[in-house]
């Protein structure tokens, strides 16, 4: 009586209408003939029964017949168990194991079935579908101008707007961060592509509203047509990944199909080859260290280094860090490579405390993506402490476009680092095409002009006029200068006349292994061809 809500004289006498949820009743009939039909018969079954205010209230019930002493029936002994809260947490659980915790939209697991579903159609029924992978472009912003949770609230709004304009969340996923996906079925490529430009307007004209204000977005998306010969739910959510990175390449909020013989996705996915490779030669720890020496013009004495960095294929090819790094920052792999860098560098420094003697400056190089990785800076600094290291001698290499790219993250990282004792390079400085006002602000010691104009500086007299005016400006903001890919000692000579501090390239020396010079004092002097 109190389960269903029901007091004893409302609840007896009652046909089981009165207390089964309609659609039951059959079930609970269908096992009361099974123990009439059988002798010493006990049934288990779940069912749901109707609470007086309508509600179904799950139960699990235990059905026992009773009988006389000649066996005819007499009565059925009814237990119940209450199974509302469990099953509702059950139906909860499941429902979150299926879809994204922000947004309610379907997770990537059950969209990979969904997807997978499709496919086979395509196959066994020849069926054309369709996917879109989108992207909410500079949707960093958003969490750097407020924070988390407005970012959510806007996926949240987001999510609602495409389903407004789907007509259905039954299709449409939240794959992680800001990438979503949707499946059109039985969609040929060319309405696919005017629906998802319907859908890039409908997000381009609408303004979110947060607690934080009003944002404006865009998104890029990849269109995929799923035909018959779709390998698999993996390859076609790569094909959009590829198509949506496409589509930001080119400019962002646009639309790019898929086609094998894309240019842009080829190249896309050698990227990925590239890193692949690096995550296996991260696993298996195949990279080595190797150093470059850098000249002081006016102290030869001064006896600098660049460290480098080197991918060993499984055949032993070793391979050159401007190869592979600029896919490892593209797929937010590099800051497991810095990490790896960081560590092994300390580990040599530690391990040759008379080689860092006669040596002036120990320059690292850092990915644009380690500037906000709080973890990596503080086992650098656990680390500079715990192993006593001259971290006057230690300097960090970040590229002029990473910081532009991440001005805030990046001066409080550079700040870190220099209250470590450490110093800081801007290196490629020239290229990136941004105002050099922020240069007076930056707490950079080093900018290090960028080889694009030191390479031609004989015969190009733009070149020759950029470098001069970088190095002018490096002095007047109290910085040091560096000139990279010195490749000739005339080069050296007019750089030397410029009054360029610093110079790097094969006219000094060439890369050697790092492993070569602990317990030495001797470095590479120009000309020297080590490999």
């Amino acid at each position: 009586c109190a389960m269903l809500g029901q007091s004893r004289e409302g609840i007896q006498g009652q046909l089981l209408e009165a207390i089964a949820h309609p659609g039951e009743v059959e079930k609970l009939e269908d096992r009361l003939e099974d123990c009439l039909a059988q002798k010493n018969a006990v049934f288990q079954l779940e069912l749901r029964l109707r609470h007086r205010d309508g509600q179904p209230v799950w139960v699990t019930a235990t059905l026992t017949l009773v009988r006389d002493e000649k066996g005819k029936p007499r009565h059925f002994i009814f237990v119940a168990q209450d199974l509302t809260e469990v099953r509702e947490l059950a139906e909860e659980l499941d429902f979150h194991s299926r879809h994204d915790r922000v947004t309610g939209l379907l997770n990537r697991t059950e969209f990979e079935r969904q997807l997978c579903r499709l496919i086979e159609s395509s196959r066994q029924e020849d069926r054309e579908h369709a996917l879109f992978h989108m992207d909410i472009d500079q949707f960093k912003l958003v969490n750097e101008t407020a924070d988390h949770a407005t970012g959510d609230d806007l996926l949240r709004q987001l999510a609602l707007r495409i389903q407004m304009m789907l007509g259905s969340s039954e299709r449409i996923a939240r794959l992680g961060g800001d990438e979503f996906a949707v499946l059109l079925p039985d969609t040929s490529s060319e309405q696919a592509y005017r629906v998802a430009d319907t859908l890039r307007k409908a997000v381009e004209g609408t303004e979110f509203r947060t607690a934080e204000g009003a944002f404006r977005v865009s998104v890029s998306i990849g269109l995929v047509p799923i035909r018959p010969d779709a390998v698999s739910a993996g390859d076609v959510l790569k094909q959009g990944d590829a198509a949506c990175y496409a589509a930001k390449d080119e400019g962002r909020n646009r639309i790019h199909v898929y086609q094998a013989d894309d240019d842009l996705l080829l190249d896309r996915h050698g990227e990925m080859r590239w890193v692949n490779q690096v995550v296996a030669a991260l696993e298996e720890d195949r990279f080595e260290l190797h150093y470059q020496t850098i000249r002081c013009m006016e102290d030869p004495e001064c006896l600098c280094l660049e460290v480098l960095l080197r991918m060993v294929s499984p055949e032993g090819e070793r391979i050159s860090a401007g190869l592979f790094m600029p896919a490892a920052e593209r797929y937010s792999v590099a800051h497991r490579v810095d990490r790896w860098v960081i560590q092994h560098v300390l580990d040599w420094i530690k391990a040759n405390p008379g080689t860092m003697e006669g040596i002036s400056l120990f320059t690292v190089n850092l990915s644009g993506r380690s500037l906000g990785d709080k973890s990596l800076l503080d086992m650098l600094s656990r680390r500079v402490m715990e192993a006593g290291i001259p971290t006057e001698k230690l300097c960090f290499e970040i590229t002029e476009t990473a910081v532009i790219a991440n001005l805030s993250t990046a001066s409080v990282a550079i700040k870190r680092l220099r209250e470590l004792g450490c110093r800081f390079a801007l290196d490629d400085f020239g290229i990136g095409q941004s105002s050099m006002a922020y240069l007076k602000n930056l707490p950079a010691d080093f900018l290090k002009i960028d080889g694009s104009f030191v390479r031609d500086i004989l015969e190009d007299s733009r070149d020759r006029a950029m470098v001069a005016e970088i190095n002018d400006l490096g002095h007047i903001t109290g910085k040091q200068t560096i000139a990279e890919h010195v490749e000739s000692a005339e080069i050296l000579e007019v750089l030397n006349l410029m009054g360029v501090d610093m110079a790097q390239g094969y006219a000094i020396s060439r890369p050697r292994p790092l492993s070569e010079l602990a317990g030495s004092n001797s470095f590479p002097q120009a000309g020297d061809q080590g490999g």
